[in-house]
Protein backbone atom coordinates (compact mmCIF):
# COMPACT_ATOMS: atom_id res chain seq x y z
CA UNK A 1 0.00 0.00 0.00
CA UNK A 2 1.49 3.32 -1.09
CA UNK A 3 1.45 6.33 1.15
CA UNK A 4 -0.22 9.44 -0.23
CA UNK A 5 0.15 13.01 0.90
CA UNK A 6 -2.90 14.63 2.46
CA UNK A 7 -4.86 17.00 0.28
CA UNK A 8 -4.93 20.70 1.01
CA UNK A 9 -8.52 20.36 2.24
CA UNK A 10 -7.46 17.60 4.67
CA UNK A 11 -4.60 19.75 5.96
CA UNK A 12 -6.87 22.78 6.46
CA UNK A 13 -9.47 20.64 8.25
CA UNK A 14 -6.80 19.21 10.55
CA UNK A 15 -5.55 22.68 11.43
CA UNK A 16 -9.10 23.88 12.12
CA UNK A 17 -9.78 20.91 14.40
CA UNK A 18 -6.51 21.53 16.25
CA UNK A 19 -7.27 25.22 16.75
CA UNK A 20 -10.82 24.46 17.91
CA UNK A 21 -9.49 21.95 20.44
CA UNK A 22 -6.84 24.36 21.73
CA UNK A 23 -9.44 27.13 22.19
CA UNK A 24 -11.80 24.77 24.04
CA UNK A 25 -9.01 23.57 26.32
CA UNK A 26 -7.84 27.12 27.12
CA UNK A 27 -11.38 28.31 27.78
CA UNK A 28 -12.08 25.26 29.97
CA UNK A 29 -9.18 26.43 32.17
CA UNK A 30 -10.57 29.97 32.22
CA UNK A 31 -7.81 31.33 29.99
CA UNK A 32 -8.22 33.70 27.05
CA UNK A 33 -7.03 32.97 23.55
CA UNK A 34 -5.61 35.61 21.27
CA UNK A 35 -6.30 36.67 17.70
CA UNK A 36 -5.31 39.66 15.63
CA UNK A 37 -6.22 41.66 12.59
CA UNK A 38 -4.01 44.14 10.71
CA UNK A 39 -3.89 46.65 13.56
CA UNK A 40 -4.94 45.06 16.86
CA UNK A 41 -4.37 42.01 19.07
CA UNK A 42 -7.47 40.81 20.94
CA UNK A 43 -7.93 38.56 23.96
CA UNK A 44 -11.04 36.37 23.68
CA UNK A 45 -12.28 35.19 27.08
CA UNK A 46 -14.40 32.10 27.84
CA UNK A 47 -17.47 34.28 28.51
CA UNK A 48 -17.21 35.73 24.98
CA UNK A 49 -15.63 39.08 25.85
CA UNK A 50 -13.25 40.34 23.16
CA UNK A 51 -10.78 42.87 24.56
CA UNK A 52 -8.20 44.79 22.53
CA UNK A 53 -4.87 44.24 24.29
CA UNK A 54 -2.48 45.86 21.84
CA UNK A 55 -2.78 48.30 18.96
CA UNK A 56 -0.08 48.45 16.32
CA UNK A 57 1.37 51.90 15.88
CA UNK A 58 0.90 53.29 12.35
CA UNK A 59 4.66 53.44 11.69
CA UNK A 60 5.08 49.79 12.72
CA UNK A 61 2.24 48.79 10.42
CA UNK A 62 3.93 50.56 7.49
CA UNK A 63 7.25 48.84 8.24
CA UNK A 64 5.55 45.45 8.41
CA UNK A 65 3.83 45.91 5.05
CA UNK A 66 7.01 46.76 3.15
CA UNK A 67 8.12 43.95 0.84
CA UNK A 68 11.32 42.21 1.86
Amino acid sequence: MALTAPTLDEIVEGIRRGVDLAVKEAHARGLPVFESDDTTVYAIYPDGRRIAVEHMHESAKKRRLKPT
